[in-house]
């Protein structure tokens, strides 16, 4: 039997949110699922390496202590401003996990948003806690090889260790690893949080002038490795339509750039178990959806109970990245046909407004609930025939992966991670026209597949219940670029 190294090695894992403490977005699933997978990789697959992996977020004022048996750990000071200022530490686990919460001097308020509304405040608020996870390896007597950081919030981090590695030798041999979950989030207004951690301006020539002051540029150009939510993005943001002004860096960095699809986890989300739908199933005894979908019929008030007709939802964040205003502009191309419209979500204003006077111009047809609201998304995943996921851009995306979990078909655009996890006429359908001719005509072409070949429509919900999204295959990706890094 092979010998195990003698050190493991060493990754601090810093995020903004993490499920289950806190989640607002894909950014908590994926660092409250991705540590852990990490963390459970035989040593065989990477070289005989174990990986000591830790998660750090921020104390948000929304986390509870006594549910998570959250304990004091430290305290310890960083400089802002010119001031000394007080960090308190907290410490927990999950599943064997250790979890760092940290704090300025006290938890925030239960009300405290996760992300401030003012540019200023949320910059701050990330910078300290970037520059605090540094300071906090030292207080414990643990170096980590590599510090993975994810999106702006925690670019602050490469930034800070840029300055560190010239101070002290502690810090010198240090890695970084920065992911990228939205490019369109580039930490805008953080010049004043900058000079208050004492962080200069990244002079990279292939920065436009106005990056070279907001975070994720900043960290972009520094980071030893560029890693984006999926291969195509990886591939979409060195092009002038989705770089967002960063195309010539991702160019010069191309070596350094490659794209790790996301997963979901798989205990989670599991139709044979889900305690929140009323009948649960697999590929065995895929016919009981039909149960669920009769049971929205009702719950939805829908005028017509129909097994037989197209149930579509949309469970989305309403804003024009999504591209729900291509469903709203050609949904009227769509009723000459009988079919059923769930939609879920919240956001932008506008939008939700359309979505409610799509509901008032055909009631017999559509249901809008302007909400998040998990245990319906569940039912919907478990019981509509059909998800649109008309994105104009996406990152990753799991609600694709979640809905073919659950066998409920998506029709997307081909792009970034819905490009990669779903195969045209196996598992989903796609389009590439970022319009509403092209959706409909997708819609169209799915119904007609639903209505007249239902043995060919089974087969496809059966591929969509096997694709393998579990965070494994993932998990196993980031390590090797781990172990890359140290051994490059």
């Amino acid at each position: 039997m092979s010998q195990l190294p003698a050190e493991p090695i060493k990754i601090l894992f810093i995020a903004a949110e993490a499920d289950p403490f806190v989640k607002i977005g894909g950014l908590g699933d994926y660092a409250g699922s991705l540590p852990l997978a990490i963390r459970n990789i035989h040593p065989e697959l990477i070289q005989n390496y174990k990986i000591d992996i830790r998660l750090v977020i921020p104390f948000h004022g929304k986390i509870s202590v006594k549910k998570w048996g959250i304990k004091f750990l430290t305290k310890f000071a960083i400089t802002e401003n010119n001031k000394s200022v007080i960090v308190r530490t907290y410490i927990t686990q999950i599943e064997g996990l250790p979890v760092y919460l940290i704090s300025r001097n006290r938890q925030e308020n239960y009300s405290a948003p996760v992300y401030p509304h003012k540019s200023f405040q949320n910059s701050r608020k990330y910078a300290f806690f970037s520059v605090a996870c540094l300071e906090l390896m030292k207080h414990l007597n643990w170096k980590a090889d590599v510090i993975h950081a994810n999106d702006w919030h925690t670019s602050f981090s490469i930034l800070k260790l840029k300055e560190l590695k010239r101070e002290t030798a502690f810090y010198s041999k240090i890695k970084t690893l920065l992911t990228i979950h939205n490019l369109a989030y580039m930490g805008a207004g953080s010049e004043i949080a900058l000079k208050y951690f004492r962080l200069d301006p990244v002079k990279e020539h292939s920065l436009p002038s106005w990056a070279q002051t907001q975070p994720l540029p900043m960290g972009l150009a520094l980071a030893d490795k560029i890693i984006a939510v999926s291969p195509s993005y990886s591939k979409e943001i060195t092009t002038p339509k989705f770089g967002y002004g960063l195309e010539k860096l991702f160019l010069k960095r191309r070596k350094s750039l490659s794209g790790i699809l996301n997963g979901i986890d798989y205990q989670k989300w599991d139709p044979l178990h889900d305690k929140c739908i009323e009948n649960t199933f697999s590929t065995q005894n895929i016919s009981y959806r039909l149960h669920n979908k009769q049971s929205l019929q009702r719950q939805f008030e829908l005028s017509c109970q129909d097994k037989n007709i197209p149930l579509i939802t949309i469970i989305s964040r309403l804003d024009s990245q999504k591209g729900i205003d291509l469903l709203i502009d050609g949904f009227m191309l769509l009723v000459d046909i009988p079919l059923q419209l769930i939609i879920l979500g919240s956001g932008n204003k506008g939008l939700e407004k359309d979505c409610e006077n799509l509901e008032n111009k055909y009631p017999e047809r559509v249901r809008t609930v302007i909400r998040y609201d998990e245990m319906t998304a569940r039912r919907l995943y478990s019981g509509a025939d059909i998800i649109l996921i008309p994105s104009r851009f996406e990152p990753c995306g799991t609600t694709q992966m979640i809905a073919m979990r659950y066998g409920c078909i998506p029709v997307a655009r081909a792009t970034g991670g819905l490009k990669d996890s779903i195969e045209d006429g196996k598992n989903g359908f796609l389009f590439i026209d970022s319009t509403p001719s092209a959706l409909v005509k997708t819609i169209r072409k799915a119904i007609r597949i639903y209505r007249n070949k239902p043995s060919q429509w089974k087969l496809m919900q059966i591929q969509a219940m096997k694709s393998d999204f579990s965070w494994n295959n993932s998990a196993l990706l980031y390590a090797k670029n781990y172990l890359n890094l140290l051994t490059a």
